[in-house]
């Protein structure tokens, strides 16, 4: 009887609940224009994600009443949004590969991708595990209480880094966009030009018409990045419990924190990656929960083995993601030093090309180029700085207990 009163409250606890969250969600998706932050996509996404709200009230009665089928279905939400995550991703690098300023053998670009492609890595390697979840459930195999809840959380903190990877691919494809614009005017200018020399006979058709397909695929790459950048503020909607097509605005990143690695303390941080690690929390709870019916048989030994090796093993994953998030952070900020070197040459550059175009000893075009070429180096440094503050906040989902690297 107790126990059905107890049930009772926290049915109608989730139904009030419920209805607050759905409430808050149809005032957000008539609220109009969004203006996202990168400091407040946490909460907005733990506020307003709709996975993430069922799996709070999953929570709430999980312990009073255990259901496997709940349980599963959380899991299955999760997997679904990490692939989500992995396809809008896949498609930000193949909108990069295919624009006609990408070039691999430029350091930022490379480390652009290079973390870009980590993220896909991390994505589905979380499916992976959750599949292997989704699996156990599937098979009514036993799962404490507290293995569940464990579960859901870490679920939870993937959906939440999956939206700030959206918002970083987002501001990754803008510059690219914005770079790419600009070398669309550069050309522009270049094939009226032509135009005029090819009127004139000094130029033969094939070059005046080859410039005229340049400009061409550059405006195709230009329309189909711009749909990408659509595409990506609907998911953020989405994912944020609002209407795919209401107005947002993403706003520009912060800074990279220069001196992050000065500030912390690598041997406490490492410390608290352990101890809250989700992954290693449920390897233990398995072993915890096997202890608890195994005896002494050769197959309970071998099972023992088993559990106590996929412990350790976790143990170790975390070691390293941590050696990496640092070896990754230091990286970043040489790369960043260098290309600002890059970055004040090209403006001094930049003046020296002025100061002739004053004097008529060189072109508009060449002029437009200089402006050019000191804007593709200042869309570097700014790649370069965003690389530093992904790599930073990958750190510290690593302390959090969630490796995203």
């Amino acid at each position: 009887m107790k126990r059905g009163i107890a049930m009772l409250c926290i049915l109608c606890l989730v139904f009030v609940f419920l209805s607050s969250a759905s409430e808050k969600t149809s005032a957000d998706n008539n609220s109009g224009a969004l203006t996202v932050n990168y400091s407040e996509i946490e909460d907005l996404t733990r506020s307003g994600n709709l996975t993430i709200i069922s799996n709070g009230m999953n929570e709430l009665i999980i312990g009073e009443s255990f259901s496997s089928d709940e349980t599963l279905a959380s899991l299955m939400n999760a997997y679904t949004m990490l692939q989500t995550f992995s396809d809008s991703t896949k498609n930000v690098i193949a909108q990069l590969m295919a624009s006609p300023t990408y070039d691999l053998s430029d350091p930022v670009q490379a480390g652009v991708m290079a973390s870009l492609n980590n993220d896909l890595a991390t994505f589905s390697s979380d499916m992976t595990t959750l599949g292997l979840q989704i699996a156990q459930c599937e098979a009514e195999a036993p799962t404490s209480v507290e293995t569940t809840i464990t579960q859901l959380r870490m679920a939870n903190c993937q959906i939440v880094w999956g939206v700030q990877s959206l918002y970083l691919g987002h501001r990754t494809l803008s510059r690219q966009l914005a770079l790419t614009k600009s070398s669309y005017q550069l050309l522009k200018e270049n094939v009226e030009a032509l135009n005029l020399r090819y009127s004139m006979g000094q130029i033969s058709e094939l070059t005046f018409r080859s410039a005229e397909v340049q400009l061409s695929q550059l405006e195709s790459a230009i329309t189909s990045m711009e749909n990408e950048v659509l595409s990506l503020e609907g998911q953020l909607n989405v994912m944020l419990g609002r209407d795919c097509d209401l107005p947002l605005k993403i706003a520009e990143m912060p800074k990279a924190d220069r001196d992050f690695l000065k500030t912390v303390d690598q041997t406490k941080d490492l410390k608290s990656a352990k101890d809250n690690s989700y992954s290693l929390k449920i390897a233990k709870l398995n072993l915890d929960e096997f202890e608890k019916t195994a005896g002494n048989t050769n197959m309970a030994n071998r099972q023992r083995t088993v559990l106590k090796n996929a412990v350790e093993s976790e143990r170790m994953n975390i070691e390293l993601s941590y050696s990496t998030a640092v070896r990754t952070i230091k990286s970043k900020e040489q790369t960043l030093l260098s290309q600002e070197t890059l970055l004040d040459l090209q403006k001094r550059t930049l003046e020296s090309v002025k100061k002739k175009y004053e004097l008529g000893m060189v072109s508009h075009l060449d002029l437009l180029q200089a402006e050019y070429d000191l804007f593709e180096q200042e869309t570097s440094v700014a790649s370069a700085d965003a690389d530093l503050f992904s790599a930073i906040e990958k750190y510290k989902w690593i302390v959090r207990g969630v490796s995203v690297s």
